[in-house]
């Protein structure tokens, strides 16, 4: 049997509303041509389904990064890759370090379609419902569940303009009789946070699905106090994974504070460890095929549940976007007036970590900032500059960057 996909996407702004509207099967192809898809929002979409539907494999970058950036990472992403199959490779990172090269990940369609269906099921979703869809298509998640996860539902699926207010999400809820929401933690918390400034009656969508980083029972009290008729949902991914790895649904008698266990694996995805979560995963990119992935996630286990720590490695999550620390420090090395610079996250409530760049050094901070402008989408831009005159270091040489928050109080 052949599937068929069909979604309609409806993109709204201030003064305009634009539908896609899909409907196609797949052909097979023996082998792929790889296309670079680097437009936004309904033009990104419809070069990724187009580049799909002719059996290509599309290349996927973050529109965001300045264009000089987007075609390096372009060439080097090609250089190394061949023998494709349709699907898409995701760039998931945010420079074009000459140290090292852009994480980019390739996935067959197969597996792109099969996480998609996992992460439907997970949420015991319907056909023909109506989905409200806040977050970038033009990551690993926007993909494979805003973009397939809509075309295997049959779905409307509505996506903000970016930049959106809280009551434009509200009065979205409202106009389009909301069935599902997907929300970050950190929009979790603005909506909290902002929802008694919005003055007419808030509407509960059916179901909340949060996902990208920690969430917290208080989030979730707060969260059913706004939409109290809602089923909430918290998942866990990762973009080398597919990227949905697990799902937990949010019981009306769960605690009342604490982190959220990441819940049960999906449908071919199998987790362990007991200290550092690994995971094997049938939707995984290519490389990581047959074997456990050290997720560098350090974790709890409490009875059969899993509670996630922290990160074992540097990686800051803004917003849901993961930023790696040694591809924005790489862009200081040789810059004249720095004599090192290395990137920390601070913790925030509303953002989850806010990058924060730490100089030593003589360089101002426009200079700087105007510097990492050439190679960074805005995501990744510091919000921050500090100076200090030496780094605390190891017996090796190596910044320690935890004592480094502590004496910034960060």
């Amino acid at each position: 049997m052949v599937d068929m996909f069909e979604a309609n996407f409806i993109f709204l702004s201030n003064d305009e509303v634009l539908v896609n509207q899909y409907s196609f099967s797949l052909e097979s192809r023996d082998k792929a041509v790889l296309k670079q898809n680097l437009e936004i929002k309904s033009s990104f979409l419809d070069q990724y389904i187009n580049t799909i539907k002719e059996g290509n494999c599309s290349l996927v970058i973050n529109p965001s990064i300045p264009n000089l950036a987007k075609t390096a990472i372009a060439k080097k992403v090609e250089e190394v890759q061949s023998d494709l199959q349709c699907g898409h490779i995701v760039c998931s990172s945010g420079t074009t370090s000459k140290i090292s090269m852009p994480k980019a990940f390739y996935f067959q369609i197969e597996k792109v379609i099969g996480n998609a269906k996992a992460h439907n099921r997970s949420l015991n979703l319907e056909n023909n419902i109506n989905i409200l869809f806040p977050l970038p298509l033009t990551h690993s998640f926007g993909i494979v569940v805003g973009v397939w996860g809509s075309l295997l539902a049959k779905s409307k699926t509505y996506i903000l303009n970016q930049g959106f207010s809280v009551s434009q999400l509200f009065d979205a809820i409202r106009l389009y009789r909301i069935d599902l929401l997907y929300l970050t933690p950190s929009l979790v918390r603005q909506i909290i946070k902002f929802s008694s400034r919005y003055k007419k009656e808030i509407i509960s969508p059916k179901k909340i699905s949060i996902g990208s980083s920690s969430l917290f029972y208080e989030d979730i009290v707060s969260l059913r106090k706004l939409f109290p008729d809602a089923e909430l949902y918290y998942t866990y991914g990762l973009t080398e994974m597919g990227p949905r790895v697990s799902t937990y649904r949010v019981e009306d008698n769960d605690r009342t504070s604490g982190p959220l266990p990441i819940g049960e694996p999906l449908e071919g995805v199998s987790l362990k460890g007991d200290s550092e979560l690994k995971v094997s995963s049938k939707y995984c990119s290519r490389i990581f095929e047959g074997s456990y992935y050290d997720t560098q996630d350090s974790i709890v286990k409490i009875g059969s549940e899993i509670f996630l720590k922290g990160r074992k490695d540097d990686t800051i999550i803004y917003q849901g976007i993961n930023i790696y620390p040694h591809e924005v420090e790489a862009l200081m090395v040789n810059v004249g007036g720095v004599k090192e610079a290395v990137l920390i996250g601070s913790d925030s409530i509303l953002h989850g970590q806010v990058p924060i760049l730490v100089v030593n050094g003589e360089l101002e901070p426009n200079e700087i900032f105007e510097h990492l402008k050439q190679y960074l989408p805005e995501t990744h831009i510091p919000k921050k500059i500090l100076y200090v005159d030496d780094f605390p270091k190891t017996s090796l040489g190596k910044i320690r960057k935890n004592l480094l928050k502590s004496i910034l109080k960060l």
